[in-house]
């Protein structure tokens, strides 16, 4: 009797954390990154392939437009931002600096802390 099933899906919801400036933050909140889920290894070849960008066009947006599908929960003066203007808002926003970073960074950080917490600790020497 199998205790853990494996599921395909597309995407997977992240939370996405944001702190400016991050050492005493006058802007905090979150939004939700819709991960497009991948194996191990095409993570791999994805990091290869922005590692030595040789594309038309800004890596940083390419790499964004790979990772995720969709966002929710980020809004403007004018509301709710959806789609390609939730996409605009992160790629090219008054605060892309700062969340094009958060938005690659929680998509790693998702296999990073399922990595460390599925293998053992490694002892000190």
């Amino acid at each position: 009797m199998s205790t853990f099933k494996i599921v395909t899906k597309a995407t997977a919801p992240i939370r996405i954390d944001i702190a400016i400036p991050p050492e005493k933050p006058e802007i905090k909140g979150h939004f939700i990154g819709h991960a497009k889920i991948r194996s191990k290894a095409d993570n791999k070849a994805l990091l290869e392939k922005y590692s030595d960008w040789d594309g038309e066009g800004d890596a940083d947006e390419a790499m964004v437009r790979e990772l995720y599908d969709s966002f929710e929960g980020l809004g403007d003066d004018t509301g709710d931002l959806k789609g390609e203007a939730a996409f605009a808002a992160v790629l090219s926003g008054p605060l892309s600096a700062y969340l094009v970073p958060a938005v690659v960074g929680a998509y790693f950080e998702q296999y990073g802390e399922a990595r460390l917490g599925n293998s053992r600790k490694r002892r000190s020497r």
